[in-house]
């Protein structure tokens, strides 16, 4: 960690099944590591293999899992169907820890706010990749931003500089320029770099509409886009697997990419020495075990490769097409992607099976990451409940 900067830790949320009306929020911010298992099995080696800090799991998942693993260390959010509240005893004496109604985002948010700190913005916020022309200590430095929002930006790979600098920051991909002043508020280490909390400090109302324009612009996107939700519908009786996938898309063709990653694997957390996409590092960036395996030696399960090239795919075309959010199509295949991902690996050993959930949160990443859903109103209390014998402090 860099003197005299402030690290902010990333909320570890283990999804069983899906996230219900949150999910599209999980998905798209950069303060949470998910992880996103559509079988009992995976939630379990997923679990072994590291600790969350938090289980999200639908009620079709809840009691099969907390009786599989005995979990009373890890808080377990169990989101509820419309009927669900009738069936609230055998959840808390299976050891749930807070009942949600999976339908209400706001709630969601707030519960994982309440087991595990989980901060809760104020103001809409939405990923934001694009160029930056930053000036500090007098040197301008052109880098990426990641994510927006009305009073902030987050920055990669920043200047080691101490919490509480000021800088210059211009939009130069704005029709015209924006400049505006920032604080450096905090920073995120993470593979191969850091992501930097800039908050702005001198910003004219003008300015300010700018920004809200495009925030909301960016919001209204996602409306196209249906829900992370019901990955686990039908899954046992599925005949959809990573093969048929194969066959209706074709073979990949994605060797020269390939060779890049080997490159920036080979390169270790520098990945600035290495001529590559900027998107393509990003892909880098969030790459498993597993599919770091598949690609160096090929001493991995088919689904390793097939994802890594799911993903390569689906940021290429964003990238190449200039678009935010993805195709129809594209979602459709991702989302039958990770149902197959579940029937492919379910005999998989241990230490294959263990990042199967994460695999597939980089996925859907890959798709709900592009843009993020405004924060909304605070609705009625009644809709959570928490067991009250439950400790508070899950850190």
């Amino acid at each position: 960690m860099w003197g005299g900067m402030r690290s902010t830790r990333k909320v570890r949320i283990l999804v069983c099944s899906d996230a219900g009306a949150a999910g599209r929020e999980l998905l798209a911010r950069r303060d949470v590591s998910l992880e996103w298992a559509l079988t009992p099995e995976e939630a379990v080696a997923a679990v072994e293999r590291r600790l969350p800090h938090v289980v999200l799991a639908r009620e079709e998942f809840a009691l099969t899992f907390l009786r599989v693993t005995r979990l009373r260390n890890v808080p377990v959010v169990v989101l509820l169907e419309s009927d669900g509240w009738d069936r609230r005893d055998a959840y808390f004496d299976a050891g749930a820890t807070v009942l949600v109604r999976a339908s209400n985002r706001d709630r969601i948010l707030e519960a994982l706010s309440e087991v595990c700190g989980l901060p809760t913005p104020s103001y809409p916020r939405v990923p934001y990749a694009d160029v930056l022309d930053v000036e500090i200590d007098g040197s301008h430095r052109l880098l990426e931003s990641v994510e927006l929002s009305p009073t902030s930006l987050t920055v990669r790979d920043f200047p080691a500089v101490p919490i509480g600098s000021t800088c210059k920051v211009t939009f130069v991909m704005m029709e015209p320029p924006v400049t505006v002043s920032a604080l450096v508020t905090r920073h995120q280490p993470e593979v191969g770099g850091s992501i930097t909390g800039l908050a702005f400090n001198a910003i004219s109302d003008d300015e300010r509409r700018t920004l809200l324009e495009l925030i909301e612009t960016k919001v209204r996107a996602l409306d196209p886009l249906p829900d992370p939700v019901g990955l686990t519908a039908d899954l046992s009786g599925s005949t959809y697997t990573l093969d048929l996938f194969t066959a209706m898309e074709g073979e990949s063709d994605n060797d020269r990419y390939h060779e890049m990653l080997r490159n920036l694997l080979a390169a270790g957390d520098d990945l600035s020495v290495v001529k590559a996409p900027r998107w393509l590092k990003r892909v880098r960036r969030h790459m498993t075990e597993l599919e770091e395996r598949a690609l160096a030696s090929g001493r991995a399960p088919d689904y390793a490769m097939a994802a890594l090239d799911m993903r390569i795919d689906l940021a290429r075309s964003r990238a190449a097409l200039m678009l935010e959010v993805p195709s129809p199509k594209e979602v459709e295949l991702c989302l039958d992607f990770c149902r197959a991902l579940a029937i492919d690996s379910v005999e998989s050993d241990f230490n294959d099976l263990c990042q199967v959930a994460e695999i597939r949160a980089a996925l859907l990443r890959e798709i709900y990451g592009s843009v993020s859903a405004p924060d909304g109103q605070q609705t009625p209390a009644t809709d959570v409940a928490s067991r009250r014998d439950a400790p508070r402090d899950w850190s």
